[in-house]
């Protein structure tokens, strides 16, 4: 298709509307920012004022940079108020005179005493090295562990265990060291003996 470039010439430029238009502006986001600050640094301040304890002027300057003191007896009163008096008990007094027997019989140890023992696993491997590995790191934070060979149908596992301890107390202080060394596995089982 054939161009005639000599009318081309002739036109008149195509105004762009949008460059003649007012942008519109935005929301001044700057201005209630500022103003925010400052209400809520009024607001602040207001709220400081009510919560500062008042402080009684017991003292006045003059102009000669005397000081006078007005009414300090009164204000002492007011100042410190009275403490009451604290009642005196005497269930001590009279729990001297008391005497309280307990039968022979509930003083008697029982034969019926269930003791335990617990022990603490930290990890199974089919390979003797992790097991070791484990048991190093254990070494290291102070503790002493043992590597038990345990033949399962699925072929030899090395338990790494720890105890027996007397105490559960003791064996959950224990756990939570390791634990905070990153040695997450560790169970506790009590064993009856």
């Amino acid at each position: 298709m054939a161009r005639d470039y000599a009318k081309k010439s002739n036109q008149k430029p195509a105004r762009k509307r949008n460059a003649s238009r007012r942008k519109k502006q935005g929301f001044p986001t700057i201005a209630v920012l500022i103003v925010g600050i400052l209400v809520g640094g009024f607001v602040g301040f207001l709220v400081y004022l009510k919560w500062l304890p008042s402080q009684p002027t017991a003292q006045t300057v003059n102009k000669d940079n005397t000081v006078k003191e007005k009414n300090t007896a009164k204000q002492t009163e007011q100042v410190q108020p009275k403490q009451p008096e604290v009642p005196k008990y005497t269930f001590h007094d009279l729990l001297e005179d008391k005497e309280v027997i307990i039968p022979e019989d509930e003083l008697k140890r029982s034969d019926k005493k269930i003791s335990m023992q617990y022990i603490m696993p930290c990890g199974s491997f089919r390979n003797n090295e992790h097991a070791d590995a484990l048991k190093a790191k254990i070494a290291f934070l102070g503790f002493e562990s043992k590597i038990h060979p345990v033949d399962a149908n699925s072929g030899r596992w090395y338990r790494v265990q720890l105890g027996p301890y007397a105490s559960k107390r003791q064996a959950e202080s224990i756990r939570h060291r390791l634990q905070e060394n990153d040695v997450n596995d560790c169970k506790i089982w009590g064993k009856k003996l």
